[in-house]
């Protein structure tokens, strides 16, 4: 079902139910409940000789009448609350839907306001960019409550809509702040240390490409090594000036390290990238391979 149906449905039943219609349940031979008009009864239901019938509201105010075990209360305003939890349709196209009501709908609602007016603040604080080390948390919080908390299936729905939408802004500003850290950092170093090839170790979760980028902005007439320890592989992005040579003994000298390293050049614009992969997340290889490259470098 579409989520404005459901919201209509929902809605619909809230509002009979604040109404305050009269409830009566009674027993009678079932011919003569099937002569009520617009009586309401189960198909392929086999029912005994006497069936209860009950019934919401009377006169110009009744609602419906339908064959029914019984019922626990004597006033639609005795339900309280109602709302839906689920909904899904069978292959054979019967639909299927869970609902609560009373106390148990009135928790649902709640947690679901509170998951909203949550979602809210968050989505202010992307737009605003603020307090953006707490993002990934508040993701998981928000990813915690849709799968352990009761809330209505519409609200279900429409937070994880969004939150997923938030994904791709959520992305961009991290990875702007990401690649300004790395940058910052790449400089300290270029600064502090004269050595012939600069390392610069970073547990930011950066692609190649986007260390790339960050090389080619900082555009260091020295080669730059960034090494990332955050990957299931571990990493080297070495960047430098189109202007150096590169040995092309370069690989027997890094696979002297780790046989299998894997290494892949690349040219933009006046830099050159090679990519240094370890598939085994094993540090002090990366630097002995950084030690290698200072000694190609000098």
């Amino acid at each position: 079902m579409k989520q404005e149906d459901l919201t209509t449905l929902q809605d619909n039943v809230q509002q009979i139910i604040n109404s305050g219609l009269t409830i009566c349940r009674g027993l009678q031979p079932l011919k003569q409940a099937l002569q009520i008009p617009n009586i309401i009864t189960m198909t392929d239901e086999e029912y005994p000789s006497h069936v209860y019938t009950v019934s919401i509201g009377s006169g110009t105010s009744e609602f419906s009448t339908e064959l029914c075990g019984g019922t626990h209360v004597t006033n639609t305003k005795d339900i309280e609350s109602f709302c839906i939890t689920s909904a899904s349709m069978s292959p054979l196209g019967i639909k299927r839907m869970t609902c609560l009501s009373g106390t148990q709908a009135k928790q649902a609602i709640d947690n679901g306001c509170k998951l909203e007016n949550y979602l809210q603040e968050f989505e202010a604080m992307i737009k605003s960019e603020a307090e953006t080390d707490t993002w990934l948390d508040r993701v998981k919080h928000i990813n915690k409550v849709l799968k352990d908390e009761t809330i209505p299936k519409t609200v279900h729905d429409d937070v994880r809509l969004r939150v997923d939408r938030l994904g791709d802004s959520m992305k961009a500003v991290l990875n702007t702040i990401k690649k300004e850290q790395l940058r910052q950092g790449i400089l300290e170093q270029l600064e502090n240390t004269s050595s012939a090839c600069c390392t610069v170790t970073t547990e930011l979760i950066l692609t190649p490409q986007v260390i790339q980028q960050v090389l080619l902005d900082v555009n260091s007439s020295r080669p730059v090594a960034v090494v990332s320890t955050r990957d299931k592989n571990l990493s080297i992005v070495l960047g430098f000036n189109e202007n150096i040579e590169l040995d092309d003994g370069i690989e027997a000298v890094l696979k002297s390290v780790d046989s299998d390293v894997k290494l892949n050049k690349k040219v933009k614009k006046n830099c050159t990238f090679l990519i240094i992969t370890l598939k085994r997340k094993a540090f002090e290889k990366s630097v002995a391979i950084c030690d290698k490259l200072q000694s190609v470098f000098s």
